[in-house]
């Protein structure tokens, strides 16, 4: 028998374990201990090497500015693709530009740049190379990324940070859905322009979960609120910045917008709207309300892009606008809201060395998202505290839990108690329908339970 001799077959390489970080300290993502990823078929085409740091805004404008000062954490050319497929998808409507933010854009360059670093860290590829099993690994893996200290970071990280990862945990069924969704409108876009051959999410199944549903409990009770507004006035909000977060709090609860939009709203979207007398409550053949104003009388509104890039109205109560002028003031850009119409309406406020507050009214002046999480959960904390002192416990819990968004919750919570019309609410919270402002319906819910209980005698 002829046994010719046989070369061994050359070993397969691993994926280089990488970190993220330095000794500028902007960013650790990967430590040691990355768990071994399956081989890949080829090897790399180029070795992974360790990434000194990562800017916080390259890591905000996405996976393109990551791959040109990074060339081992994501391949330039995998980033360009996706770069192309974002511009093709998201309209420069000039939104970005005036401070709004583009949801769209936002969304896509987050889950593409998950996936790029992913593939890149875990499987040693790039997105030409992507197959099958790859794309069921990374279903599998967004729903518990592992090992998780690498992986995943508690909310209010700043990106840019050492504390900064991709993910805040396992994503919800309709998170994974969504993201894989994204990705595989990726790869159609790049498949018909012929810069992958195939798709490895086709056919992929999609996970499956409950409709969505808004949580009505995340909302503040009236007893709660009152809480919160006795501690807004009884406590002296020294400063600007403690006076300027006493008055978001108070537009977000009359309002219901979402943080995102109160922190890119402008003075120069805020208006005075005249009522027309023929059809203001009050006139001739129309419904008759006694806390409604007058014929001929108006209101402010505020114009803000919310999701899916809707424009709505939202009226703001009269003494809040007199509030911001007052704030307007403190910050040195005029007298009235009118006189800076390009000033954010929430400013970033420091303490100088002399311990006087100074504003940052430049373009990119506005306070973050981020930032007024923080700042409100802080607050939130204090009335807590205060309320832990008083021994309402289970009260003082709900507001360490609570959040900017919670004061969206209760403003739509209130308002439908209050009597407001459901469609009024729809609107102003900027639901594209009203199946999702039924949530708010809970006091309408208890009332009907407590009407019903009459047939008890029934039983």
């Amino acid at each position: 028998m002829d046994r010719t001799h046989r070369p061994a077959a050359p070993q397969r390489r691993r994926p280089q374990r990488r970190s993220l970080g330095g000794a500028t300290g902007q960013l650790e993502l990967f430590a040691a201990g990355v768990p071994d990823a399956p081989a890949p078929t080829e090897p790399p085409a180029a070795p992974l090497t360790p990434v000194a740091s990562v800017g916080r805004a390259d890591l905000r404008a996405g996976p393109l500015p990551v791959a040109t000062a990074h060339p081992a954490l994501v391949d330039p050319q995998d980033a360009q693709a996706v770069a192309l497929w974002i511009a093709a998808r998201c309209l420069a409507d000039g939104g970005e530009a005036a401070g709004r933010p583009n949801h769209t854009r936002r969304s896509y360059s987050r889950e593409a740049l998950r996936f790029l670093l992913w593939l890149r860290q875990a499987r040693g590829r790039g997105l030409a190379e992507a197959s099958l099993p790859d794309a069921i690994a990374y279903r599998d893996f967004v729903s518990d990324p592992q090992p998780r200290a690498q992986w995943c970071a508690p909310r209010g990280a700043e990106i840019g940070t050492p504390e900064w990862r991709p993910f805040q945990g396992p994503l919800s069924p309709r998170s994974r859905r969504q993201s894989l969704t994204v990705l595989k409108s990726l790869y159609r876009f790049l498949q018909d322009h012929g810069r992958v051959g195939h798709n490895p999410f086709s056919g992929l199944a999609m996970p499956r979960g409950s409709q969505p549903r808004l949580d009505a409990g995340r909302s503040l009770t009236q007893a709660q609120w009152q809480a919160v507004c006795t501690v807004m006035n009884t406590h002296a909000c020294v400063g600007p910045r403690r006076r300027q977060l006493a008055w978001a709090v108070r537009l977000l609860y009359a309002t219901g917008l979402r943080a995102s939009e109160i922190c890119a709203a402008r003075c120069a979207d805020l208006s005075w709207v005249a009522l027309d007398p023929a059809c203001a409550p009050g006139a001739p053949g129309t419904p008759q309300d006694a806390s409604a104003p007058a014929a001929g009388e108006g209101s402010w509104v505020l114009s803000v892009v919310g999701k899916g890039c809707r424009l709505r109205d939202v009226p703001v109560p009269s003494a809040l606008v007199r509030e911001l002028d007052e704030l307007v003031a403190l910050s040195g850009d005029g007298e009235r809201a009118r006189d800076a119409p390009q000033r954010p309406l929430l400013l970033r406020w420091q303490r100088a060395g002399d311990g006087s507050w100074r504003a940052h009214t430049h373009a990119h002046g506005a306070l973050g998202c981020q930032a007024l999480y923080r700042q409100l959960k802080r607050f939130l904390a204090e009335v807590a505290d205060t309320l832990a002192r008083r021994g309402a416990a289970a009260d003082a819990a709900a507001l360490r839990r609570a959040s900017t968004h919670w004061l969206r919750h209760t403003h739509g919570t209130h308002a439908l108690a209050a009597g407001v019309p459901l469609d009024v609410v729809r609107v102003a919270l900027g639901h594209a329908s009203l199946a999702m402002t039924t949530v708010y319906t809970t006091p309408e819910l208890a009332r009907r339970i407590d009407a019903s209980r009459w047939l008890r005698s029934a039983w």
